[in-house]
């Protein structure tokens, strides 16, 4: 009995560690989205090289992380092993502790990147800034880094699983699909921008939508 209280103890401790995990590479990929977005609009030439380094390493990071937790760890974990159970914690924490010093870092460029852009806001003489927005390809270089990160056979990325990220992470810029681009959706934008290749894949009931870049 006492074994079992100790496999159900560990059990609830990894599903709250694979859940913080998730969130935190949820929240990572807002960032990138944000700064991938929102690159060009900083003065400060001094960070461009830190953010392009710290934003190729955390894609890279990021994705191996993503498969390994959704993988690779759900397939050798055995809930029902207590060594098992205290390895996946293990496993989760060291997780947690490679990443969060990049986290950090990231969080700092969002908010000089924020500072950056209000700036912006004041040189465009009360312009709306979505005029300027408008002529910097946003969302397509957000998609870019999605098939950039992308690690699965052939390297295809769902199209609707990254329209439904982004409707979290980038509300505005999706609802403005049409204003900005003239594409009433993100596939349509997708095809349109000449950068990806798009594959139509047969299900019971409806094609499934992958693209990729161009090689």
């Amino acid at each position: 009995m006492a074994m079992e209280n100790r496999i159900e103890i560990l059990k609830a401790d990894v599903q709250q560690k694979v859940g913080r995990n998730i969130i935190l590479f949820q929240q990572v990929e807002a960032m990138l989205n944000f700064l991938a977005a929102y690159g060009e609009f900083s003065p400060r030439t001094n960070e461009e090289a830190q953010f392009e380094d710290l934003r190729k390493r955390l894609l890279i990071t990021l994705a191996g992380y993503r498969q390994e937790l959704m993988l690779e760890f759900l397939a050798r974990c055995q809930l029902s092993s207590a060594d098992s159970l205290l390895q996946a914690v293990v496993y989760l924490d060291g997780q947690m502790d490679r990443l969060l010093p990049e986290v950090e870092r990231l969080q700092t460029l969002v908010k000089n990147q924020q500072a950056a852009m209000k700036e912006w806001a004041a040189i465009l003489d009360g312009k709306p800034i979505e005029e300027l927005l408008s002529q910097h390809e946003t969302l397509i270089r957000v998609l870019d880094d999605y098939a950039r990160m992308a690690t699965g056979e052939g390297r295809w990325v769902p199209v609707f699983d990254v329209s439904h990220r982004l409707s979290k992470s980038m509300p505005q810029e999706m609802s403005a699909l049409e204003a900005t681009y003239g594409s009433r959706n993100l596939l349509s934008l997708i095809r349109a921008c000449g950068k990806f290749e798009v594959n139509a894949r047969a299900t019971d009931s409806r094609p499934e939508y992958w693209f990729r870049l161009k090689a």
